[in-house]
């Protein structure tokens, strides 16, 4: 059934490296090959939470105006398509998703310099991004930090995003990374105004029933409205349970990488 539970197996890697401790003996012929820890595998769960959206309108305004009825349902299913990416980033995971913001997976990197972006900030988050993540990672920044990262400068105070060139537009790749841009992230300074991340294959959705749109003349009939409902079921979790450790057996890594 779409709305049933969903589990899933994961590796339990953290300080065991993205293997989970399996590991290599180099043995001559006929030599025993060493015991090792067994790798440890768990369960994730994913069952979809349902969501649902309203929206009331006067009986007047759709008599007079024909298309008012596709209009707002196209409003609600965008508020649907909005509401589930917002929860893919920064849900809690309590009766919703858990967003990438909240992995405990995660790696946060702390800025430079107090409340702006700097150069140095994307270069210490690249080094802390899972390299096997690396290819399918992008940039996704608050939209109140492009001023900022359009004013990016190296150590001699040259503009490194437009090259000094005012005629030029918003680049599309930061790092030579993709760049993208939303209003789903916290504001310019504060924790997960950029992030690095690869949620493909390290986010999982489980997508339920729905969405479902209904329209009902009955529940504020006396009012002369109109309601309008759209309901869905869909759940979604970081896969990436722990930081990884590398193999120089030092530095933690991970698919989601947090400017702190």
């Amino acid at each position: 059934p779409p709305d049933a539970e969903f589990t899933i197996p994961y590796l339990q890697q953290g300080a065991d490296g993205a293997l989970g401790g399996v590991e290599l003996t180099w043995t001559a012929e006929g030599k025993t090959v060493s015991d090792v820890n067994d790798p440890v595998l768990k369960d994730l769960t994913l069952k979809p939470f349902e969501v649902s959206g309203m929206a009331t309108i006067n009986n007047k305004t759709l008599t007079n105006w024909g298309a008012c009825g596709a209009f707002i349902q196209s409003m609600l299913r965008q508020a649907f398509v909005s509401g589930r990416d917002m929860k893919f980033l920064r849900g809690s995971g309590v009766g919703c998703p858990l967003g990438i913001v909240n992995a405990p997976g995660k790696i946060t990197i702390t800025r430079d310099t107090s409340a702006v972006i700097k150069y140095e900030d994307i270069v210490t988050m690249l080094g802390r991004m899972l390299p096997e993540a690396m290819n399918g990672a992008f940039f996704l920044a608050s939209l109140t930090a492009l001023p900022n990262l359009m004013q990016l400068s190296d150590s001699s105070g040259r503009l490194i995003m437009v090259n000094g060139d005012a005629t030029k537009g918003i680049p599309a790749t930061l790092a030579g990374l993709p760049l993208k841009f939303t209003g789903k992230l916290p504001t310019i300074g504060n924790e997960a105004d950029l992030i690095l991340v690869n949620p493909n294959p390290y986010y999982l959705i489980k997508e339920g029933s729905g969405p479902f749109l209904a329209i009902s003349e009955h529940v504020k009939f006396t009012t002369n409205k109109t309601v309008f409902k759209i309901v869905a079921n869909i759940d979604g979790q970081p896969w990436v349970k722990d930081p990884l450790k590398l193999e120089d057996g030092e530095t933690t890594v991970s698919p989601y990488v947090i400017l702190k």
